[in-house]
């Protein structure tokens, strides 16, 4: 689920989005990849692991560099976007 967290006056704060009205609970997951120490995404993807949108390859690496399939790039804004995965037919 899309959420971003704040810090007012020394305080943690989590804004949740959701479409519907449910109850929810709150995880701390921080994530670090070994391989994008000092890397210009460096933030932006061991946010996007911490929120569960992203796990890279496995053992603590990203492997920032390499190609995203398009499967890949479907599964992460689904992620992103808080929406339940479905199975089916394609159109």
């Amino acid at each position: 689920m899309p959420t971003k967290a704040i810090i007012r006056n020394g305080r943690h704060y989590t804004q949740v989005n959701s479409m519907a009205n449910s109850v929810y609970t709150l995880i701390w997951n921080q994530v670090k990849f070994k391989d994008l120490v000092n890397h210009w995404a460096e933030e932006a993807v061991n946010d996007m692991g911490s929120r569960l949108i992203v796990s890279g390859i496995g053992e603590g690496i990203f492997a920032p560099d390499r190609d995203v399939t398009r499967a890949e790039f479907a599964a992460i804004i689904v992620r992103a976007l808080g929406l339940k995965p479905e199975s089916g037919k394609p159109i």
